[in-house]
Formats: structure tokens, sequence, C-alpha cells
């Protein structure tokens, strides 16, 4: 049985083959995108793409395993994605090749938004290939919008668009952290109001130090548990942020593993009612907490 969450071979063969994509691992330049030359964007593409690929395979294949969302949209053939800084796509593409192969009557709506007219290009290509190799229906829209450098920045770019039944954004919010600290916080505040009464939300990002030399789950976490209080949300993924929805713990720190990449972390959220419909009942106290050196709370699931 093929393994989901590897990029198929196909896909390989298109990125660095035909795309000519090249690997240069630098992670430092990698924070920083918006700028990027073609060039530039090669070597992300060849570098990262991959593994943001397998991380979202993977946070859909834990929400199939550990939630009933698929049970949910069973009879849901058209979703709606929206994603949020989308680069070079390793994301949305990871995100349909996944759901495709729970749901292969659906087709796909995508929109994507960018500041870098470049990588939208290169994903709105790689997305032509998934949808001619898998026989998948993507439409696809793209929008180029300005640097992002305040929350206000985040409801002009929301109002753009309509109803969605899955948000995503991956590597995007840690680059806005240079421009103020709570960047997650604002973004789930004001792009939840375009989820469905069945969307959710999927970030996901690095585990690097960012600005500041905090690390960047602990700006998540501490951005997410707040905007989950203050509105009509509830964690779904992982499960003990589940358990735990009044977590105020300020240093959190999530990390997941993605094989031989780097490790990852991330977030599922969506409207409270709708998680208590697909989340199975959890107490806190099914989890281990690892309090561990200069993390002050690390959930251990």
């Amino acid at each position: 049985m093929e393994d989901l969450t590897i990029m198929p071979s196909w896909l390989h063969n298109f990125i660095y083959d035909v795309v000519g994509a090249r690997k240069n691992n630098n992670c430092f330049k990698a924070l920083q995108n918006l700028h990027n030359t073609h060039e530039e964007n090669i070597e992300y593409l060849g570098t990262y793409f991959p593994r943001t690929f397998t991380e979202v395979s993977r946070i859909i294949s834990k929400l199939r395993q550990e939630t009933k969302y698929f049970d949910s949209i069973d009879c849901k053939n058209r979703i709606r994605i929206l994603s949020a800084g989308c680069g070079t796509g390793g994301d949305v593409c990871g995100l349909i090749h996944a759901i495709h192969a729970v749901k292969p009557q659906a087709s796909f709506e995508v929109s994507l938004f960018d500041g870098n007219s470049d990588a939208l290009e290169i994903c709105r290509g790689v997305l032509h290939e998934l949808s001619v190799h898998e026989d998948i229906s993507i439409s696809i829209k793209t929008y180029i919008i300005r640097e992002i450098r305040s929350k206000r920045d985040f409801k002009e770019i929301r109002e753009e668009f309509s109803e969605q039944d899955i948000i995503i954004t991956s590597k995007f919010l840690n680059e806005v952290l240079g421009y103020f600290s709570n960047a997650y916080y604002y973004f789930v505040k004001k792009f939840s109001k375009l989820l469905s009464e069945d969307g959710i939300m999927i970030i996901n990002d690095v585990i690097c130090r960012a600005y500041c030399e905090q690390f960047v789950p602990t700006y998540m976490n501490r951005d997410l548990n707040e905007a989950i209080r203050v509105a009509d949300l509830s964690s779904v993924l992982p499960l003990p942020c589940r358990a735990n929805r009044n977590c105020r713990e300020r240093y959190c720190y999530s990390r997941f593993s993605n094989g031989s990449y780097s490790d990852y972390t991330f977030r599922v959220i969506s409207g409270e009612k709708f998680a208590d419909s697909i989340v199975p009942h959890v107490q806190p106290n099914d989890y281990q907490i690892d309090y561990v050196k200069d993390i002050s709370c690390r959930v251990v699931a």
C-alpha cells in the first residue's frame, strides 16, 4: 500500500527533472522568502517543498486516525481551500494529495495568495501537474499581496475571500514575526471568520528560533491558545491541545517527527461546536506533560 506521507515518484521527477529544483539547505535564508528570485525559489522547491508536503500529509493522516473529520464531510464533494502564503505549494499539494486518497470523488476550488509572483506561478504549475497525474479536478485562483507589516493587513487581505472549508498556512507566519510578535493570533482571529460550519484551519511551521531568540512553537502556541480563548474556536489536533482548551502556558513547545526530515510543529483549529462533534472526549490527564530545561511545557502525545 502506498505511503501517502511520501511524495509520489512522478512529483519528485517533475520538480527535480522538469522544473530543475535543487537542494540548498539554508535555514536562515528560508525564513525570508518574500523577495526570492526565481533561482532562490527553485532552491526552496528542491529543499523545503518535499518536507512541507510530508508534514501536511502526516497532519491529514492524524486527522483521519484521531478524529471523525472525514466522516463529517463524507457527503461533501467540493472542497474550498485557501492557502495563505502558499510559496511554491508544498502545503496545498500535500493537502490535496492526502485528501484525494480518502475522498477520490472530491473536487477542489483553491485560492492561493503570496507576495512573490514567481513562487505563485511555480505553485500553480505543480498543482496543474497534480490534477493531471492523479485525475483530480482542481480550479485555481491566485492573488498577489503586499508585504504584511500589521494586523490591519490581515483584515484587508481576508476581505478578498469568501467562505472556505480548509484554510492552510505553512511556514508563512514565522516570517511575519519580524514585524509583530502576535502574528499567529491575528491571523487566526481574522481568517477564522471565513471558515464554513465544518471548516478547519491548519497551521504548520518550523521549530527553529525566530526573532528575539524564542522558538517558533513558543510564539505559535502562545498566540493560538489566546485566539481560542477569545473566540468561539477550539483545537482539534494535537489531542493534548484539545484536552487543554484553557491552557495558559506561555512557553509551550510542541514538536513532531517528520521522519528523515526536520521536525515540525502544527495545530488544527475549528469552530468549537464542530470540534465537539468530531473529536473524541479527551481529558488533560490522558497525556503526559514533560517539563524540560528551557522549555516550560512540552506535551508528549
